[in-house]
């Protein structure tokens, strides 16, 4: 199972210390975050971390097509693939914080579709494209065009076989002979022991809100979510803050997901899009997904207060603990 870690550039120089931290610890695929009215340029970004990296493939994890013109979104990526080849790949999707954060709204899914046509016709038809897609509709067109599809809806073995079906309906129809690479995507949060679990858990309660809330806030059909969590999880996204997007520790966010459902809410959304424990446990738990979706691989959501020690703790424990447990 292939590894894939997502991070969220607070500055150039902190995009080139995330990216050689990731290749040093193993992981194949890094994502950097494309949300200009919250961090540093992600293209600028891509370009620092392909400097400091050999190895580890380096890309936009996700841009969209609302906030920059295709043309512009083809040039970057031109500059790109000359800087790092093979390495660099196109992660897309309609679009969350980056185009709510001023005031507009995510593309239609045809948008999409038309978007990465234009952009592959003027950078190179080779260029590898990775769409994340929340439910059956996005999934199918996806599985058209897309080279790997990332299934929005966490690790819910339920949510995956309806997203599994929607992918193969779609690359049938577009007559390709064989589906995309399917990846799942999570919030990753490492405590260095059992003690500190519980205040990893807070440290991270917005970033799962918000993923979930980009999952889920359109429609529940398809998406394998109980019937009695339908009302908790609509009032929690009624008044979700994007201010508050991916900020760690306290925030409106957080408070408002503590107080969702009675507790109930929270324990739902962290086993379906969060994996927050020690790292032993967690290669445990990702060992257990890859199992039960049979997914080529899943992209991690650095998003953390400390995402140095993250890196170490991913380096030092979680990829050796992983190694062992899919060797079993």
């Amino acid at each position: 199972m292939e590894l894939g870690l997502c991070v969220l550039p607070p500055d150039l120089a902190g995009a080139a210390a995330i990216a050689a931290q990731s290749e040093e610890a193993g992981i194949g695929w890094l994502g950097m975050c494309d949300s200009p009215y919250l961090y540093v340029d992600a293209h600028q970004a891509m370009q620092v971390a392909l400097r400091e990296t050999t190895r580890i493939k380096v890309g936009s994890f996700v841009t969209n097509p609302v906030t920059r013109h295709w043309s512009v979104q083809a040039a970057a990526f031109r500059g790109l693939l000359e800087e790092g080849g093979d390495r660099v790949y196109l992660g897309i999707g309609p679009g969350d914080s980056a185009v709510h954060s001023v005031g507009l709204k995510p593309a239609r899914i045809a948008a999409l579709t038309q978007y990465v046509k234009q952009v592959r016709e003027h950078v190179d038809d080779g260029l590898e494209v990775m769409v994340a897609a929340g439910g059956p509709r996005g999934v199918t067109a996806a599985a058209g065009y897309a080279d790997h599809v990332v299934l929005g809806q966490g690790a819910s073995p339920e949510a995956t076989d309806i997203l599994r079906a929607a992918v193969a309906e779609g690359a049938a129809a577009a007559g390709r002979p064989a589906p995309p690479a399917l990846w799942l995507f999570l919030i990753l949060d490492l405590a260095a022991s059992e003690a500190e679990v519980e205040a990893a858990r807070a440290d991270v309660r917005s970033p799962v809100a918000s993923y979930s809330r980009q999952a889920l806030d359109h429609t529940f059909e398809g998406k394998a979510v109980p019937a009695h969590l339908h009302g908790p999880l609509r009032d929690l996204y009624a008044n979700f803050s994007f201010e508050d997007y991916s900020r760690t520790g306290q925030s409106a966010n957080a408070r408002l997901f503590a107080a969702a459902g009675d507790g109930e809410v929270e324990a739902f959304l962290f086993e379906r899009f969060a994996i927050v424990d020690t790292p032993e446990r967690a290669a445990a738990r990702l060992a257990e997904i890859g199992r039960q979706t049979g997914v080529a691989g899943v992209f991690l959501s650095a998003v953390t207060s400390d995402q140095s020690q993250l890196l170490g703790l991913v380096r030092d424990r979680l990829i050796p603990s992983l190694a062992q447990e899919v060797s079993r």
